[in-house]
């Protein structure tokens, strides 16, 4: 741990031969460094994949009286082929989720689409309602992959201040095509009147491969690890030396891992109260857009006694609605920009919130205004406003949802995502299938009441959340380190985590240097984290979710996934005003593969520091030069000698002046080492801040 100068290059870490890696940050390969164009041809190609899903799950409403009469089937019974459909997307990225990790986004993608283009040519040919049920399940279920992966892809391939349009794309992609197929669908039953439903499933089809061909010539792989996999395998055969591997070969990727990862935990968070209500929420208002598929008809075709196309008109008011709320997501991303630079580049959840506070207002009148406009004696156009309060109410909050969960969760987004994907399919499988007995029984007017009145009840929720969010987050993120064991071995005593219920509580627990007392934690912050920030912050226990628990124990603090950045403070107040060394540090770090940095500003407040924290600093002081030791190491000196490097003057105090300091074990041989040299220099590296902080010797 030799000084230097800050015009030397910063130390690299030990480097693993064998584990292949882009050619550095500027690498074509890397997903983010394509073309802007290619970019956009990509989000172009993948949109119109999940329009196609979302189109083939109603376009088959348009010929449901048709598919009664020639199988001799109710409508309930002919409904299920849409909620089937439905409900086959909330099951299938169960299996297509892990595969797209597994196997890379193109694949986990386009084969899927080709399976629904080929159960939706066996839907078009049915020859008794069972093949047509059945390929409708089947269907849907490959048709969830767009649904659930391409998100996936848009983080591949846009940076975070772009990805919000790239979102906004996607998600007209996934609401226009329902609106749409049924204006589309009712053209070709009335051009066709026997055989116009079977063309529904094959007009789908034939979309779905010219959609499918185009995709196949011009998307490539988006996804870093499977990239970097395959490149290693090419490598390996090459060279002929098998011991070359990416880093993704090292992860356990085992059917039980992966149901751990792909279904467990999307499972358990639908009982997590952020992830129920946000999801709840959006998969209500989705679950009206399916709903509302069924009641246009009733409204436009029983009552006004319209066609099959003019009938379906209406539709195109929610995408005029949609196309509004498109309008106040952009502006959503703006502010959400300015809150997001004023809080240092640190994300803010609850600043994806505030549209949804205007869409919840919205959609409960625009149910209002359908119902009570539903009468043939009352002109139509009050109906279209309601449609179009409904579909820009649901759009906002629906994209609101998405960002918020993204923000939320980080490294668990997948998992959230895949709860809201499953609820939402759920409940709109479930709504077309009492929507008509719900409005013959209580009529147009008091059924789209009962709803208004249900969304009225959903109104608090965003707003609960921006308030209360940031604190309900905290204790989450506490659940989630004390609940978390994969990277902790049965052999360690676990019980100091499992049962305290606060950080307060923990840091009290760990911070008592008696016999039998639990082994110390450190907390690491996220690579992610560390990057987006701006400048140089103090730890803060608010925003646990920014940071993992590991145990200060060999084999956890290992080089291969933890790095140490250490730090001279150019003030005991401020570390790095102009953040200077923070843009060097992270220029260092972004193209490597580290999982989590831990920085000597970060891993506990500065003073002052409460007395839970002093007790767990002065404990935390006798395992710190073995984490510094065990880690990629990273450290900034702006001049020789300068006495400004905080945490590590109050370790080497620590180890110098303590009355119970450590022996020199060859764990700090190295450190200790340091410290000597910097005492031979006639250097006195440690700044009186407090008397007597640890011994009655204390260094002055």
């Amino acid at each position: 741990m030799e000084p230097r100068n800050m015009e030397q290059p910063p130390l690299k870490p030990e480097i693993d031969e064998n584990l292949v890696d882009f050619d550095g940050p500027e690498d074509p390969q890397i997903a983010l460094n394509w073309p802007f164009r290619k970019k956009v041809f990509v989000t172009i190609l993948y949109s119109l994949c999940t329009m196609c899903t979302t189109w083939a799950s109603t376009i088959y409403n348009s010929g449901l009286s048709h598919i009664q009469e020639q199988f001799h089937i109710s409508q309930e019974v002919a409904l299920l082929g849409m909620s089937l459909y439905l409900l086959g997307n909330a099951f299938g990225p169960l299996l297509w989720a892990p595969m797209s990790e597994a196997y890379g986004r193109k694949i986990s993608i386009l084969l899927p689409i080709f399976g629904l283009m080929i159960f939706s040519f066996g839907s078009a040919v049915a020859k008794d309602v069972q093949t047509l049920i059945i390929c409708r399940f089947f269907g849907g279920a490959f048709g969830g992959a767009p649904l659930s992966n391409v998100g996936g892809v848009l983080a591949d391939i846009w940076p975070p201040t772009q990805r919000g349009a790239a979102l906004l794309m996607w998600g007209m992609a996934v609401i226009v095509g329902p609106l749409v197929a049924p204006i589309v669908g009712g053209a070709l039953v009335i051009a066709l009147p026997t055989t116009g439903w079977r063309w529904t499933g094959y007009l789908t089809g034939i979309i779905l491969a010219a959609t499918l061909v185009a995709s196949i010539l011009w998307i490539d792989e988006s996804f870093s690890p499977v990239i970097l996999a395959r490149k290693a395998t090419k490598i390996r055969f090459e060279t002929k030396n098998w011991a070359i591997h990416s880093k993704s070969q090292e992860t356990n990727t085992s059917p039980q891992a992966m149901a751990k990862k792909y279904l467990m935990v999307p499972l358990e968070m639908l009982v997590d109260p952020i992830a129920f209500f946000i999801n709840l929420y959006a998969a209500f208002c989705y679950a009206i857009i399916y709903l509302a598929i069924t009641a246009f008809p009733l409204e436009f075709q029983d009552v006004r006694h319209w066609n099959e196309v003019v009938g379906s008109l209406p539709f195109l008011a929610m995408i005029v609605g949609v196309l509004f709320a498109a309008a106040i997501n952009l502006w959503g991303q703006i502010f959400y920009r300015k809150r997001f630079v004023k809080n240092g580049n640190k994300l803010i959840p609850e600043a994806r919130l505030v549209p949804m506070m205007i869409g919840s207002f919205f959609f409960p009148t625009g149910l209002f205004i359908m119902g009570w406009t539903s009468k043939a004696s009352t002109h139509w156009i009050g109906f279209f406003v309601g449609g179009a309060c409904v579909g820009l109410g649901f759009f906002v909050i629906f994209q609101s949802a998405i960002n918020y969960l993204v923000d939320t969760y980080l490294m668990l987004a997948a998992s959230a995502l895949a709860a809201n994907m499953f609820m939402r399919s759920i409940l709109a499988a479930a709504f077309p299938l009492f929507a008509r007995a719900l409005f013959h029984k209580l009529g147009l007017d008091w059924g789209m009441s009962l709803l208004g009145f249900i969304a009225i009840a959903m109104i608090p929720i965003p707003f609960l959340f921006y308030v209360f969010g940031k604190r309900m987050r905290a204790i989450d993120a506490w659940d989630t380190l004390t609940t978390d064991h994969n990277f902790i071995r049965k052999d360690i005593p676990t019980y100091a985590l499992q049962q305290c219920p606060s950080l307060e509580a923990f840091l009290s627990t760990a911070g008592t240097a008696s016999a039998g007392s639990p082994v110390m934690f450190w907390f690491f912050q996220l690579h992610r984290g560390f990057l987006q920030q701006s400048r140089l912050t103090k730890w803060d226990p608010e925003n646990l979710d920014e940071y993992i628990l590991l145990p200060a124990l060999p084999g956890f603090v290992m080089r291969a996934d933890c790095f140490f950045v250490s730090h001279f403070w150019l003030s005991r107040e401020e570390p790095d005003p102009d953040g200077t060394y923070l843009k060097l540090n992270q220029t260092e770090l972004a193209p490597q593969a580290w999982k989590y940095i831990w920085v000597d500003w970060s891993c506990m407040p500065q003073s002052p520091r409460s007395a839970a924290e002093e007790r767990y600093f002065e404990r935390s002081l006798e395992t710190m030069s073995g984490i510094i030791r065990n880690c990629g190491f990273m450290y900034f000196y702006p001049t020789q000698w300068e006495a400004k490097l905080w945490i590590l003057y109050e370790v080497a105090e620590y180890h110098l002046t303590c009355d119970g300091g450590l022996a020199a074990t060859p764990d700090v041989q190295t450190f200790l080492d340091h410290i000597d040299e910097m005492l031979v220099s006639k250097f006195t590296p440690f700044p009186r801040w407090d008397d007597g902080k640890y011994s009655m010797g204390a260094m002055a």
